[in-house]
């Protein structure tokens, strides 16, 4: 009888510790979850008047014609001054027109559905929003968006706030700093 008392509580603790790390770790997978997208409207709202003020320096650049290599020019700088984001020239229909990237890069889209771009446009600052990344065929973002006149059309500046290189930086710190919180979290 005793063997059969301490095996079931050893049974029973060891059920309990299963639970309490499972529920540890849903807890911590929820968390950074939550975090993500909490940064990711965070980030929107301070960065929502960037598109704005991006439009202001790109209109002279396309009111007497549409000069696309000092559009790309100019993109270029503004993406060097901010690396976090992406920044792109749209038409009315939501066809790219400029774009800068690195010849190693590519976009794999050439059109973004217009519909979030609009809401966000004439949202008053209000609401969270996420659109199409260029760069991928699945994944939408937080971006930043502006109307601006290109001579007789009307276009958009479109910036996706966290482009490729800030993913990139993110995916190397994200499993080292998941590891050391789990560590934490359990220790």
């Amino acid at each position: 009888m005793n063997k059969r008392f301490y095996s079931f509580y050893i049974r029973l603790s060891l059920i309990f510790l299963l639970l309490i790390t499972v529920l540890g770790a849903s807890s911590l997978i929820i968390a950074f979850y939550f975090s993500g997208h909490l940064f990711d409207e965070v980030e929107q709202r301070l960065n929502r008047d960037y598109a704005r003020n991006i439009a202001l320096e790109i209109q002279p650049l396309v009111e007497g014609g549409f000069d696309e290599d000092r559009i790309k020019s100019a993109i270029h700088y503004m993406m060097v001054l901010n690396p976090m984001v992406e920044i792109y020239i749209l038409s009315d229909q939501g066809e790219i027109l400029v774009y800068f990237t690195h010849p190693q890069d590519r976009i794999l889209k050439e059109k973004v559905v217009l519909v979030p771009v609009n809401q966000f446009v004439s949202s008053n600052d209000k609401g969270f929003f996420l659109g199409d990344d260029p760069r991928s065929n699945t994944r939408r973002k937080p971006f930043s968006a502006a109307a601006m006149q290109m001579g007789d059309q009307t276009g958009y500046v479109y910036i996706i706030l966290g482009g490729k290189d800030y993913d990139t930086s993110f995916e190397s710190i994200r499993s080292g700093y998941y590891a050391r919180v789990a560590l934490i979290t359990f220790f």
